[in-house]
Order: C-alpha cells, then structure tokens, then sequence
C-alpha cells in the first residue's frame, strides 16, 4: 500500500505505462503473426495460413453437423 501520495501517483504512472507497454507488444506479435503468414509479394496466405483455415473450418464443419439440440 502507497505511503504517500507521491508513491499512489507513481503506482498510477506505472500501471498506465505497463498498460501501454503490453498493447504495444501485442499488436507488434499480431503484425509479426501475420508476417509468418503470407507471401510478402502478394499478400496472401501461405501454407501456414491454410493449414491454420483448413483447421478452422473442419470445427466449424463439426459443429454445424452437430446443428442445434432439441429440448
């Protein structure tokens, strides 16, 4: 627990600069992910990305099978 009220406004600043530190990290790693992802000349997905798709539709595929429950 802060003593002062200097220690309370520093916490503050410090949570506040984490905060942005992390949504900086993030959207690097998201930009970086989607790098990983494509082909630079042409912008679209490599086999990594279809892999990743292929993968996503099976579920999809899976649950829309299952369709909805009947009370």
């Amino acid at each position: 627990m802060p003593n002062t009220a200097r220690d309370f406004y520093s916490d503050i600043v410090m949570t506040v600069v984490t905060a942005v530190i992390v949504i900086i990290l993030r959207r690097r790693s998201r930009y970086i992910e989607d790098l990983v992802r494509r082909v630079p000349l042409t912008g679209i997905g490599n086999r990594r990305q279809f892999d990743l798709d292929i993968q996503q539709e099976v579920l999809r595929s899976r649950r829309i099978r299952k369709g909805p429950k009947a009370g």
